[in-house]
């Protein structure tokens, strides 16, 4: 009878990941693929990816110059619409492969991976996020985090070296091209992708040479590829693009692209901000300091944090070889994650896709990796009280698992994690500019 009870439950979450999957590929198809020709998602997002060479090497002009080729002197909008449901389609076919093929699969955890705020089915949903470049550097995570979970279940020792040298290898080559299509995967995946090359290190490592020599193989593979990632970054900082840029861009899109934009280059999103200096930058992610809505990014920042270690908490329980401390390493990941994203949070105003990339990209590493290593005894007396803390909240979560399920999947349909610009009226700075006007001409006539 038990027997028969497991067997219905899993066919029934097999079903709901099956809908779920369905349903989103189905919604993205319709805004995108449905018909190629009309521009159903963010205008914003479609100008940046026209960015390209016309004007000279630029920063995120690789994909653009990609697309102009393929459309031919034509609207770019039927290419772009392929590019990015191809892409969509792929990134929910990966995680839902690697949530199969990982030691922690469960049919609840692939249901709560494609519910967490900002990932498969909130992109749908919403009609957001799913047409950003991030979606590239996610899907590069996932298929080095597919080869690397598969490699941690070889019981050769030679071919697990070998997947795992394989996992490094090819993380550094997405770590060399993918800042070419936006430089923020400097900030968004590189931290991630540390991670996961610490563990395939670890495993290419491991029996084929001493563990001194190991650790300095490790410490040589990341602070090269960090090395690089940042060098890459400076020279891009370096071609960030001006007026003439943009504008030599601009003059070349074809009629019905610049008719999107009203025919106006300061109307073009993305290309116009190439013109765009970094102080001006810095003063729109000011403005959502100062806008009344901080503490709903607060807000999302907590959800996406107690959304992500919920869903480890859960997941932990149903192992009894989980190691003790693992659930606050994973913590530590998070918040390493979160705060080398903080430069992003400065420089650009989207703090939704700075939110959701964290919590992507955590949830990848996390079924990636089977053992999370971090050095929580460096943080002396602090590591000792999150090792406390995080004991004592996976204990209750272990006691009340269905409330914490029924808690996740509030969070998933009913919290919503914008892109950026959260409306609310007008912005402080802008109303007094406003009657500051008003007064000037009033009193001077001018």
């Amino acid at each position: 009878m038990a027997r028969n009870s497991g067997v219905v439950i899993r066919a029934t979450g097999l079903l709901i990941s099956a809908l779920l999957f369905l349903m989103a590929v189905l919604l993205v198809y319709a805004g995108t693929l449905r018909d190629p020709r009309l521009l159903s998602w963010n205008s914003w997002a479609y100008s940046e990816l026209l960015i390209n060479y016309d004007g000279g090497f630029v920063r995120r002009g690789l994909l653009g110059e990609l697309i102009k080729y393929l459309s031919g002197g034509q609207s770019a909008i039927p290419v772009a619409n392929a590019i990015v449901f191809f892409n969509f389609l792929f990134y929910s076919t990966a995680m839902t492969v690697l949530t199969v093929v990982s030691r922690k699969r469960s049919i609840l955890n692939t249901i709560l991976v494609f519910l967490m705020p900002g990932s498969v089915f909130a992109m749908s949903i919403g009609n957001e996020f799913f047409f950003r470049k991030e979606m590239l550097f996610f899907n590069a995570l996932c298929i080095a985090g597919i080869l690397f979970s598969i490699s941690q279940s070889i019981a050769h020792r030679g071919i697990r070296r070998f997947a795992a040298s394989g996992t490094i290898v090819l993380i550094y080559v997405f770590g060399i091209v993918l800042p070419f299509i936006h430089e923020s995967f400097v900030f968004l995946s590189m931290p991630a992708n540390v991670f996961l090359i610490r563990a395939a290190a670890r495993e290419a490592t491991f029996g084929a040479c001493t563990e001194a020599s190991g650790i300095k193989i490790r410490k040589a593979l990341v602070y090269s590829y960090v090395g690089i990632g940042i060098a890459i970054f400076l020279l891009l900082s370096y071609f960030k693009g001006n007026g003439q840029v943009a504008q030599a861009i601009w003059d070349n899109l074809s009629h019905p692209d610049k008719t999107l934009f009203n025919g106006n280059i300061n109307d073009s999103g993305g290309i116009i901000v190439l013109s765009w200096g970094l102080l001006y930058g810095l003063t729109q992610s000011m403005k959502v300091l100062v806008s009344g809505v901080l503490g709903y990014w607060i807000a999302a920042a907590m959800a996406s944090v107690l959304y992500s270690l919920t869903l480890v908490s859960i997941d932990i329980g149903e192992h009894a070889d989980a190691k003790e401390g693992e659930l606050c390493r994973w913590l530590l990941c998070y918040v390493t994650l979160l705060a080398c994203t903080l430069p992003m949070f400065v420089l650009g105003w989207d703090w939704g896709r700075w939110l959701v990339s964290t919590t992507i990209s955590f949830a990848i590493l996390y079924f990636a990796i089977d053992r999370m290593v971090f050095p929580i005894n460096r943080l002396k007396q602090y590591g000792v009280w999150l090792s406390s803390a995080s004991v004592k909240y996976q204990l209750l979560v272990g006691r009340n698992k269905m409330v914490f399920v029924a808690m996740l999947l509030m969070i998933a349909f009913t919290f919503k994690i914008p892109e950026c610009c959260i409306g609310g009226g007008r912005w402080v700075q802008d109303e007094l500019k406003a009657n500051f006007r008003t007064y000037v001409h009033d009193v001077f006539h001018y």
